[in-house]
């Protein structure tokens, strides 16, 4: 044990995995949340590894503010925060009660599901309408509440738009 609590092997783990998801963050613009969430939580509870992955994430995305600010697209993303803002609380519930081990199983599924659709080129035909993204915005709010992993449904929604790979870096 370390000042912080952990053996040797989670803080390997924990360090090893933030530096990843920040490589891959780097070169993606997107990913943090899901290589740290879904790595540490293998050595940690996720209900420890969450929030410090969420305020990570928070303190990251912040500076990309001004840059983005004009790309945004604000109907799509007016209907996400409203979704969003519904399901959260619900997440944070299955968060602070549902065993770890449940979790750690739901969460990689999850990430991985989303892996194996992009990567076999699912695709929607057109813009997705408001029903989608409100639902997207409620997996997004559901998800980012019990695992701070809220971007698969929305990278899937946007990436596998016509819209595409222009979208995501302003995710």
């Amino acid at each position: 044990m370390n000042a912080l609590g952990f053996d040797l092997l989670s803080l390997v783990v924990t360090v090893a995995s933030v530096f990843t998801a920040g490589v891959i963050r780097g070169y993606s613009g997107f990913g943090f949340a899901m290589v740290a969430v879904t790595s540490i939580s293998l050595v940690l509870p996720p209900s420890a590894v969450v929030p410090l992955v969420l305020i990570l994430e928070v303190l990251a995305s912040i500076r990309l503010i001004p840059q983005v600010w004009q790309d945004v697209d604000w109907h799509s993303l007016r209907w996400l925060l409203a979704g969003s803002l519904v399901a959260t609380p619900f997440g944070v519930y299955l968060l602070a009660n549902v065993p770890a081990e449940p979790m750690r199983i739901a969460i990689s599924l999850l990430v991985l599901l989303a892996a194996v659709l992009l990567m076999r080129g699912w695709a929607w035909k057109r813009m997705p309408g408001r029903p989608l993204i409100l639902t997207t915005g409620v997996a997004c709010g559901l998800l980012n509440g019990a695992a701070a992993i809220g971007g698969p449904p929305v990278i899937l929604l946007y990436l596998s738009s016509p819209a595409g790979v222009a979208v995501s870096r302003d995710l």
